[in-house]
């Protein structure tokens, strides 16, 4: 049997999310803070606004995977 079969798969983030690792919620928001501020800011035109929007967009996503429901947490 080659070594690559014995090797387990790696959760995904979002499943090392659902089982509560911190740093995978953190490795999220470093991933896709960024994406999702410069999108609000896009929109709003406004980098209070925008702050502020990127956190509650990252905490319901947070919570979503927490409670897994996302069906596709990729």
């Amino acid at each position: 049997m080659s070594p690559e079969l014995l090797i387990a798969p790696q959760k995904t983030l979002g499943e090392r999310i659902r089982s509560g690792n911190p740093s995978a919620e953190e490795e999220l928001v470093r991933a896709f803070s960024s994406r999702v501020t410069f999108l609000a800011l896009a929109r709003t035109r406004d980098p209070e606004l925008a702050r502020d929007l990127t956190q509650e967009v990252m905490l319901a996503v947070l919570c979503a995977l927490r409670e897994g429901q996302l069906h596709d947490a990729e």
